[in-house]
């Protein structure tokens, strides 16, 4: 609230009734004159967070200054008032000195749209007062720590307290952890409750700045940084755009800090660094000549040349995401990936794929490789054992060599046949016919040789078509 304090400079020098003032105190001193504050810092003493709140139980909706139920209806009354959530109790620090907790009054965050953050209690915050209601800033920085700015001897010196009373509970004691705000503070002066969950965590350091940065900090070190500038100065002179000087712009959103261990970062008032491979969760949208640190936890193997592959230079316009999980979803419609360059998957584990539909694998201007230890075409659901595939070039190479032996065999039966049938001894002599007719044995051994010599010759038609038999497009390994 807007208030005034004398500031008497001449109380530094008053001089004592029983002397005669000199010329020069006469001069040289400094009328008394008041200073006029429209705002003022303020202890914060209760959040209400939700209706289980007893401020928030004891109120009533007000149906003039409510829009209808989802439903239709009207707001009647009897219903709750949820616009008191993020209200806070405070105190002024030096208007309402030793004033009983239940007589200050409430205010309301200033903003409820874009970034709001509402205060723990015994931060400091400073009101103003707006068409006739009070109104909250965010949290001051008074201990300059993201976890938490508390300062739990604010409430006992402007209170006149013992400690930040809960004027709803008999026994006046808040219930929640207590966290301690000094690492020596033995005494009860450090510490104090934050929350009723809420507890102080001294290792959350806060984020380097570099010069232009914008930066979205929580208390638990999870941040968006918007910059241009890192530690490298020879990546200051970006591109296009950006050159003589200009930086390279880079969204850098972070989860979880990584465990500090560096020494800018050994105290709470310390600050870190994203570090890509180690925090909790990362994406880095950097360009330019930054390169990202990105480091895979595992090699990469090359299937085809059989050597391990080596990560590009990663830098200019990229996206890099690092989780201990990533989970990608479409509900209705398509999820799809598209690539001017290789497009790698690298696991430890499995990988799997799974469609109600058909599958479709192109390669239009190259090969397709899949290369196991044992590859598997369908299941045998049968339960039979399963069948190892044939290799076409040995086959091929074994069905030429049945081919070529059994042409011989036949061969040999056909020239023997041919030569028992055109040995065969008959009578001679005046009484022996001119021509004497062969023998029926004889016949049957032409007609034998004339049968191996089709089959010989279906053989050959057999033979010249095993190659055919070779795909040109699908091959496997030993």
């Amino acid at each position: 609230m807007a208030h005034s304090i004398i500031n008497r400079k001449s109380d530094l020098n008053v001089k004592q009734d029983d002397l005669l003032a000199s010329k020069r105190y006469v001069i040289e001193r400094k009328p008394d004159f008041p200073l006029f504050y429209e705002l003022e810092e303020a202890v914060v003493l209760d959040v209400i967070m939700d209706q289980t709140h007893p401020e928030i139980q004891l109120s009533q909706a007000n149906p003039d200054d409510w829009p209808k139920n989802i439903d239709g209806s009207q707001v009647t009354t009897n219903e709750l008032d949820y616009g008191m959530v993020g209200k806070i109790k405070f105190r002024f620090l030096y208007g309402e000195r030793g004033q009983p907790k239940e007589s200050l009054n409430w205010a309301y965050p200033i903003e409820n749209t874009g970034i709001t953050e509402w205060p723990l209690m015994n931060e400091i915050v400073i009101i103003a007062k707006y068409l006739n209601k009070y109104y909250y800033s965010r949290k001051l920085n008074f201990k300059s720590m993201v976890n938490s700015n508390a300062s739990f001897i604010t409430e006992r010196v402007a209170g006149h307290a013992e400690e930040n009373r809960n004027q709803y509970d008999p026994n006046g004691k808040y219930h929640g952890p207590t966290s301690t705000m000094n690492a020596t503070g033995g005494t009860k002066n450090y510490q104090g409750i934050l929350g009723s969950y809420f507890k102080f965590n001294p290792n959350v350091r806060s984020l380097k700045r570099y010069e232009g940065d914008t930066i979205l900090e929580s208390r638990f070190g999870s941040s968006i940084r918007f910059g241009a500038y890192d530690d490298n100065r020879g990546n200051d002179n970006g591109k296009d755009d950006y050159a003589d000087g200009g930086g390279n712009p880079m969204v850098l959103i972070r989860n979880k800090q990584a465990p500090v261990k560096n020494p800018e970062g050994k105290t709470a008032k310390g600050y870190v660094s994203e570090d890509i491979n180690k925090d909790g969760s990362s994406m880095h949208m950097t360009s330019g000549k930054t390169v990202s640190g990105f480091r895979p936890s595992i090699n990469i193997p090359n299937v085809v040349k059989g050597s391990t592959a080596k990560v590009p230079t990663l830098d200019g316009d990229q996206i890099i995401i690092n989780s201990d999980r990533l989970v990608f979803s479409s509900r209705s419609k398509e999820t799809l990936i598209f690539s001017k360059g290789l497009i790698g998957m690298t696991t430890e584990s499995h990988l799997s794929g799974t469609a109600k539909g058909a599958v479709t694998f192109n390669s239009l201007e190259d090969n397709i490789y899949l290369n196991a230890k044992k590859i598997y075409l369908g299941f045998n659901k049968s339960g039979a054992s399963d069948q190892p595939v044939i290799l076409g070039g040995e086959l091929t190479q074994w069905l030429n060599t049945l081919t070529d032996v059994l042409m011989y065999v036949l061969n040999s039966n056909v020239e023997m046949a041919a030569s028992l049938a055109t040995h065969i001894h008959v009578a001679t002599g005046p009484l022996a016919p001119t021509t004497p007719p062969p023998p029926p044995w004889s016949v049957l051994f032409i007609d034998e040789a004339q049968s191996y010599y089709g089959t010989i010759v279906q053989l050959k038609v057999l033979q010249s078509q095993i190659a055919a038999l070779q795909s040109t497009r699908a091959f496997v390994g030993k």
